[in-house]
């Protein structure tokens, strides 16, 4: 049956082409209306096309698909399909139990201002693509896809499309979706750009795609105990409460977060309460943070994963500038993790939080932490309190290597550069740092006693940091907001991102070559000294090369900046069991009236 250059109408609530067990139906370039019902009721064909064509419903549904079993497949394209109903999406598929063929919709527009535009109910995959999808209705979401009880599951696929919905944008429930190219908006005060819905399991995949949250919602929010797989790479998200917001996933779930920015967010990336067999691997992600003075703010909030978590390569760089009041920001807040593996992550808060805490990184009965070769720093005056890192609550076992952390804060209450209370002292470890401080004392806490990081008091009583240094200036390329880079100088080579190629510069910076002896080094490149690079580019292809000379432990000496201004207190900083060359460095030219 062909329909071409036809005008159908119904001004009542009946069918205007209603089929069954038809070989083949096609419509092309046509116009069919009803009001009420199903405009297009089609029962079981084995092929169908729709083409150049309007189909449209005042106030019931204009296309019904439904018990589809195909011999080829259903196509519609370059088409408007369109209704005005809270009760009825414009699109119903309600199909078989073949997913060898498809419902196919390419450069269409599906609207339904009051309600669901596009409803994906059965098991024959769904294909969309250079289409666009909008609801204004506050209560349905644009696009919902869910398994109908007949059916093991839903599936769809999302490329290259725009969906908006002033409720969600995406809904899913027993779904399996894969989303990429696309442009996902959410604007209802509490909604989500995509919804993974109770009950039952969801398996999601987002590349390459933009998604924007109402105020108090997510880009990506999933309910408690439905999902099975979350991969999300490559996307930008905007806006809302959480950028992504998963809860309990579901026994071996896999959370893999890699390459997306997420700027506009209260909370970044938070992950609550994982079971053991779940694995959760987040690396390459740039988080923006803003402050909120009503709750803490948080670039990445991992709490209750009991198979811990990988967290690298990742930034958390604050651009805008606002108070907490008297709330914290965390770049990074781990509670009731073990076996956290935090490496070559990057976090940068020059002065934007003006009022409130900061934390750069704060454990939370996280025990067996692992954290090595980040960078850390953070400015600010008129703040409450201030750390580089918390271990705390019986965070038994933390181990930090090859970190450079630089702070210089004006707190009322209390700050250091390291703080360990009581309860997590047993088992930490802490060497082949550097730390830098605009405060001449430099503290660490360590039990709640203060002690020097630069007169040898820090090392004496807690045994740590022997082979950690503390020089005037950590040695990055840039600390300014919206042009961040942790690369360290090198009069040899540092590597510029822009370029892809090797800049010469006119200083060292010290943690050219200090870090652990014993870590590797193989993916830095020539020359690299033979040893690993602190911070969070050392051992990888963007390593800064070595300097000229060649010193496993230095003390800087200047009679005005510091850190150490007299050559005693240099040398009564260094442990005698020494590592490789140790170096005296004076950066001045001062008389120093000393022997040594």
């Amino acid at each position: 049956v062909l329909f071409s250059n036809d005008t159908l109408t119904n001004a009542g609530a009946g069918y205007v082409i209603s089929s069954m067990n038809l070989s083949s139906l096609a419509v092309d370039q046509s116009t069919v209306t009803g009001s009420g019902g199903r405009t297009v009721n089609i029962w079981i064909p084995n092929a169908l096309s729709i083409s150049r064509s309007y189909l449209g419903n005042t106030t019931g549904t204009a296309l019904y698909l439904g018990n589809i079993y195909l011999a080829s497949g259903i196509d519609v394209a370059l088409s408007t399909i369109a209704n005005n109903s809270a009760s009825s999406p414009a699109v119903d598929l309600n199909g078989y139990n073949d997913a060898a063929h498809s419902f196919r919709f390419s450069d269409c527009f599906l609207s339904n201002p009051s309600g669901t535009a596009l409803l994906n109910e059965g098991s024959n995959p769904l294909v969309v693509l250079r289409s666009t999808i909008t609801s204004n209705s506050s209560t349905k979401p644009a696009f919902q896809s869910k398994k109908n009880a007949n059916y093991p599951s839903a599936i769809f696929t999302l490329d290259a499309s725009y969906v908006i919905g002033a409720s969600t944008a995406v809904s899913m429930t027993n779904s399996t979706g894969t989303i990429s190219g696309s442009y996902l908006i959410a604007t209802g005060a509490d909604n989500s750009a995509i919804w993974a819905a109770s009950p039952g399991f969801n398996l999601l995949r987002v590349t390459s795609s933009t998604l924007v949250a109402a105020p108090l919602g997510s880009e990506v929010a999933v309910d408690p105990g439905i999902l099975n797989g979350l991969y999300l790479s490559t996307n930008t998200f905007s806006g809302g409460q959480h950028g992504v917001l998963v809860a309990i996933p579901n026994t071996g779930a896999q959370v893999w977060l890699t390459s997306n920015t997420i700027s506009g967010a209260r909370v970044g990336i938070e992950i609550l309460d994982t079971p053991a067999s779940a694995r959760v691997f987040i690396a390459s992600n740039t988080m923006h943070p803003v402050q909120n003075v009503t709750l803490d703010a948080v670039g990445i909030s991992l709490i209750g994963l009991l198979g811990g978590a990988t967290i690298q390569n990742n930034s958390v760089y604050y651009r805008t500038p606002g108070s907490m009041g008297t709330r914290t920001s965390y770049a990074m807040d781990i509670s009731d993790t073990p076996g956290l593996v935090w490496d070559h992550n990057r976090i940068n808060n020059p002065g934007m939080i003006t009022g409130g805490s900061f934390a750069g990184i704060w454990l939370d009965n996280a025990v067996n932490a692992q954290m090595f070769n980040n960078d850390i720093h953070s400015t600010g005056t008129a703040l409450t309190n201030a750390y580089l890192v918390q271990v705390t609550n019986g965070s038994t076992g933390a181990k930090l290597y090859n970190n450079i952390v630089s702070s210089s804060f004006s707190v009322t209450g209390a700050s250091a550069t390291i703080a360990v209370d009581a309860g997590s002292i047993t088992g930490f470890v802490s060497d082949y740092n550097s730390a830098h401080s605009s405060n001449s004392f430099k503290s660490g806490l360590w039990g709640g006693i203060s002690l020097s990081m630069l007169d040898g008091s820090w090392g004496f009583v807690t045994g740590n940091d022997k082979n950690s240094g503390g020089y005037p200036t950590p040695g990055w390329r840039s600390l300014t907001a919206g042009s961040e880079d942790f690369h360290l100088l090198s009069r040899t080579g540092r590597f510029n991102p822009a370029t892809q190629g090797f800049d010469v510069d006119a200083t060292d910076a010290e943690g050219l070559d200090t870090g652990r002896p014993a870590d590797a080094y193989s993916f830095e490149t020539p020359l690299n000294g033979g040893r690993i690079n602190q911070g969070s580019y050392g051992n990888t292809v963007e390593a800064s090369r070595s300097r000229s000379y060649g010193c496993v432990t230095q003390r800087m000496v200047s009679r005005d900046a510091g850190p150490y201004r007299t050559v005693d207190d240099a040398v009564s900083s260094i442990w005698p069991d020494l590592v490789g060359h140790t170096c005296v460095i004076f950066q001045d030219g001062a008389t120093y009236p000393e022997q040594v």
